[in-house]
């Protein structure tokens, strides 16, 4: 189809493809105020809608673009930040996983009758003494602080260093 073919009632225009450049310099003219839709759809050589729908897609690209950047991070690309902020998310909840298996071991070893229910008494046998110090050199090995360990057993805080108990002793 020619472009006279398109002056004649009923006819649809040839479709023409604009650039991505000279999309950005109809959406910059309609921004600065320097042509109407009208005009710039004469101009270009295309129809009214195609226009609009450039001035909306780079609206909305602008929108996306400012409300994905942020303060501070000059340089970092949204990717980079979003990788960052998993791996952030990875190390906590790897060591959240590490406290409850802890947990776990813990609550399974007292539910097997392993531990007592109630809080350690002062003067508990050698055996049950043995049990309770290789469940904190378990937790401490699984990197859980000593008096953390002491505490989920249902024992005091500890006196000494590693492996040392006021009940265990």
């Amino acid at each position: 189809m020619s472009t006279k073919d398109a002056s004649m009632p009923g006819q649809r225009r040839a479709k023409k493809f604009l650039s991505p450049s000279a999309k950005y310099e109809i959406w910059l003219q309609l921004v600065r105020g320097e042509a109407t839709i009208a005009q710039a759809a004469t101009q270009a050589g295309v129809d009214r809608s195609t226009i609009i729908r450039v001035r909306q897609v780079a609206e909305d690209g602008a929108m996306a673009a400012l409300s994905a950047s942020r303060p501070g991070t000059a340089g970092k690309s949204v990717r980079d930040i979003e990788l960052a902020e998993a791996n952030a998310e990875i190390d906590r909840l790897g060591e959240a996983v590490k406290e409850l298996a802890v947990k776990l071991t813990l609550l399974e070893k007292k539910g097997a009758g392993l531990m007592p229910m109630a809080p350690v008494p002062a003067g508990v046998d050698a055996a049950t003494k043995q049990v309770l110090l290789g469940l904190i050199a378990h937790a401490a090995s699984q990197g859980w602080p000593l008096v953390k360990a002491c505490t989920v057993l249902g024992m005091g805080a500890p006196l000494g260093g590693p492996g040392t108990h006021r009940s265990a002793q």
